[in-house]
């Protein structure tokens, strides 16, 4: 058939100085994604495969409003399905049932460009250069000689690259460099379990740079470790250290610093610093006992004491002692109050034989001495011989020498009379 011809080439030829083909929908109230009119392709296969091939070009309603645009079909072994549409605004969507592409050109699924993209300058760029947005269009950077990665919602948040990498300048001098400007907090790590923030935070577990250029780890409002400026002072519990290590914490009877073994917190030896009274501090040492603290050393205004909570003298020990080598003093003091006896007799004056010895001690050769032999002495007067828990025995010289003399005056009372 020919229209505006009378030598037609094809099964419709038209030939006009405008030739168009109308197609026109009687519907009079159009829905949206309607099919205004369509142009099917199909096979005269008679196969099972042949049959089965089609095509099929489509105008719909983009909306219901009148605006337009084209769905184009395909298919094989059944209905053709939307592979392409362009919508009234001129976007163009690729892929399988793309109904609202978004952009110009929006693609689902995979796409491969034999040729070149070209950035809004319409350069193709050159080998190794990214693509990279300016927000308002594209631009092609050397990512091998520095570059940008902006955010596109705030241009002030960009990473540049040039070997190295800065957030939040534009030069940066390591590998990692951020600079959070008057931002208080300059980086968060977080996981399942809470975050940590290096910066300056208040409310957060953070390490951070306090001023004066002092490191702090705080812990809300807390601070546990500072170390200050100069680097030569640290804190533990207080951002104000006076000296190479200043330990301090606020409950009056907790340990300040504890020292344990393998059985962990149940036994372990400890150091604490006790305000005594307003003006003084007491300093105890001491170990504990099935989980209780016992303070074996307290030490207040200069005094030392062993088994002694508040020390009256130099050195206060309360219990026994034990000396492996000499002892000196210009003087020894036996405690005799009344209130500290029981069981008072007289003595008897009885016969004490002590078998009188000189000898060298092991750790003194050369020095001779005076004194018994406890195991000798223990068969004949037990009461003067003491076994520590490792077998080492001991005498009571003191009780000895005073029950010897009662001895002796006994007899001189005897020779007097």
């Amino acid at each position: 058939v020919g229209i505006g011809t009378d030598n037609p080439s094809a099964k419709l030829d038209i030939k006009d100085n405008d030739p168009r083909i109308r197609l026109t929908n009687s519907d009079t109230s159009l829905s949206n994604e309607q099919t205004i009119g369509a142009i099917d392709f199909y096979t005269s296969d008679t196969s099972s495969q042949g049959r089965a091939v089609n095509a099929k070009l489509e105008a719909f309603a983009d909306d219901p409003y009148g605006r337009m645009g084209f769905r184009f079909y395909t298919g094989g072994g059944g209905a053709p399905t939307d592979k392409m549409r362009i919508l009234s605004n001129g976007n163009v969507g690729i892929g399988e049932n793309n109904p609202n592409p978004s952009q110009k050109l929006h693609v689902v699924g995979n796409a491969r460009v034999t040729g070149a993209y070209y950035d809004t300058n319409n350069s193709a760029g050159s080998s190794g250069q990214v693509l990279s947005s300016t927000e308002t269009g594209t631009d092609w950077i050397d990512v091998s000689g520095g570059g940008k990665f902006v955010d596109g919602t705030n241009p002030s948040n960009a990473v540049y690259t040039t070997g190295r990498v800065g957030i939040g300048t534009a030069s940066p001098s390591k590998e990692l460099h951020v600079n959070s400007g008057p931002a208080s907090d300059i980086a968060q790590f977080e996981n399942s379990n809470g975050s940590v923030v290096l910066g300056q935070t208040a409310n957060l577990t953070s390490f951070d740079l306090a001023t004066g250029n002092a490191y702090r780890i705080r812990q809300g409002s807390d601070i546990p470790f500072y170390i200050k400026g100069d680097g030569r002072k640290v804190g533990i519990g207080t951002d104000s250290p006076n000296a190479n290590l200043h330990v301090k914490d606020n409950n009056t009877n907790k340990s300040v610093i504890m020292m344990s073994a393998q059985n962990g917190v149940s036994n372990y030896g400890f150091v604490r610093s006790i305000d005594d009274t307003s003006t003084t501090t007491k300093l105890a040492l001491g170990t504990t006992f099935y989980g209780t603290e016992i303070d074996a050393i307290n030490i207040s205004s200069g005094r030392v004491g062993i088994n002694k909570s508040s020390p009256s003298a130099i050195l206060d020990v309360s219990g026994n002692g034990v000396f492996t080598q000499s002892v000196t003093a210009s003087s020894f003091n036996t405690s005799s109050d009344e209130r500290l006896k029981e069981n008072i007799e007289k003595a008897s004056g009885n016969t004490v034989n002590a078998d009188w010895k000189t000898f060298e001690l092991k750790t003194e050769k050369g020095q001779k001495r005076y004194g018994v032999i406890a195991q000798e002495l223990e068969k004949v007067h037990p009461e003067f011989v003491i076994t520590n828990s490792e077998g080492i025995k001991s005498v009571s010289y003191t009780d000895l020498l005073i029950a010897k003399i009662a001895e002796l005056e006994l007899r001189i009372q005897k020779l007097e009379k």
